[in-house]
């Protein structure tokens, strides 16, 4: 192979390796499919009964800790914002790290895109 044609094949495979930096656009659909590690705790219709969590159902927009037949822990419900991207994003990947006390038992989800797309499926929860 020629010095020229050697530099064309090694960049060309440096752009295939490269990271695909693309900005996906959330998808509720996949987000229903990943909700199902929270199914066991959450419902997300509006006539369920609270489960071991509340029911998501409507929850984007709404106040925090504000389901009247659910008891929430002193730390979540002396807590005053609206469930938005940022704050579902921030609980998703980590819930005691957006309100330390919180009695929800959960890791948290990683990856970003995955946190998108559960929070666009909340979205849908009307």
């Amino acid at each position: 192979m020629t010095s020229s044609r050697s530099a064309a094949f090694f960049g060309l495979l440096m752009i295939l390796a490269a990271p695909v930096t693309a900005q996906v656009e959330p998808n509720p659909a996949k987000g229903k499919i990943l909700f199902m590690q929270c199914a066991a705790c959450h419902a997300t219709t509006a006539d369920a009964p609270e489960k071991v969590g509340p029911s998501l159902f409507g929850i984007y927009g709404a106040k925090v800790a504000t389901r009247p037949d659910f008891t929430y822990s002193k730390s979540m419900a002396e807590e005053a914002f609206r469930w938005d991207d940022a704050h579902l994003a921030k609980f998703l990947q980590k819930p005691s790290g957006l309100v330390p006390g919180t009695k929800m038992v959960f890791g948290g989800i990683a990856d970003p895109a995955r946190r998108a797309d559960i929070i666009a499926y909340l979205k849908s929860l009307k």
